[in-house]
């Protein structure tokens, strides 16, 4: 009960409040925290801070300023039992800040029988499955697309792999690596001439912060700055839509989701 939570928070008088996500188990009730917190003199955010990671940003410097990766791509994951309420809506955020979109739309996708267990109790759990989405600009122009599969039975814990038009960059976490394999910048060679021209693969280590430390950050940039790094409560329902309208696809949950 988000809303609750919140009313209890609003009696301190804030002038921010950072809500977690995801914001309900349903659109719904993700709606109705968004118009209730339009109502209040505060500034909401919710938690969706992958952007906020310090390799995150600069990946996205080199994907919208390297002649490989000029054009439409593609930015695929692919794990275990992460969860689509869990880390999906993470993921789904993160797509959006990468392909700088303005919109998307599920392509294709489905939900697996599967429940993912969760610690907090039988009443509540995930989802696995895959999805195709697509990414567009303000302009109605193709950014790309993404495919993502998150396993409800397997423990692996998985890695990104985005396609350029001649260049490819892998990224696993749990090995703190980034793998660069890019064709020479100066290369006159057709597209059609596949791994022609291509440079030795670069790698780069890469590392996660803790999560505290990310909301250390997110408070200091506003107090120091009056930066906000954190999406809206607004800006974040293009993101649980697009969520909900995966977990939608399931045969035996409609609406309401045991998510947390």
């Amino acid at each position: 009960d988000r809303i609750a939570t919140c009313r209890q928070a609003l009696k301190t008088n804030p002038s921010y409040i950072l809500v977690e996500k995801p914001l309900g188990q349903s659109f719904s009730q993700v709606k109705q925290l968004s118009d209730f917190l339009a109502t209040q003199n505060v500034q909401a955010s919710v938690n969706l801070n992958m952007r906020m990671y310090p390799f995150i940003q600069k990946l996205k410097g080199d994907l919208l300023t390297a002649p490989q990766f000029r054009g439409s791509k593609s930015i695929n994951y692919q794990g275990g039992t992460l969860g689509i309420g869990a880390n999906g809506i993470h993921y789904l955020d993160l797509l959006y800040f990468l392909f700088d979109a303005d919109h998307a739309e599920l392509a294709a996708g489905e939900i697996e029988e599967d429940l993912i267990p969760s610690g907090r109790g039988p009443q509540f759990g995930d989802f696995g499955g895959w999805a195709c989405f697509k990414f567009y600009d303000t302009a109605q122009q193709y950014l790309g697309r993404s495919l993502i599969s998150l396993s409800s039975t397997s423990t692996v814990f998985g890695g990104w792999d985005i396609i350029g038009s001649h260049g490819r960059i892998k990224l696993n976490e749990l090995e703190a690596e980034r793998v660069d394999i890019l064709r020479k910048p100066e290369s006159t060679l057709p597209v059609n001439r596949y791994a022609g021209d291509y440079q030795p693969p670069q790698i780069s280590k890469i590392e996660s912060p803790f999560l505290g430390d990310l909301t250390k950050n997110w408070v200091e940039s506003i107090i120091e700055k009056n930066v906000n790094l954190l999406p809206s409560i607004q800006q974040s329902l293009k993101v649980h839509q697009l969520m909900f309208d995966w977990l939608q696809l399931s045969k035996s949950y409609h609406d309401i989701f045991p998510i947390t």
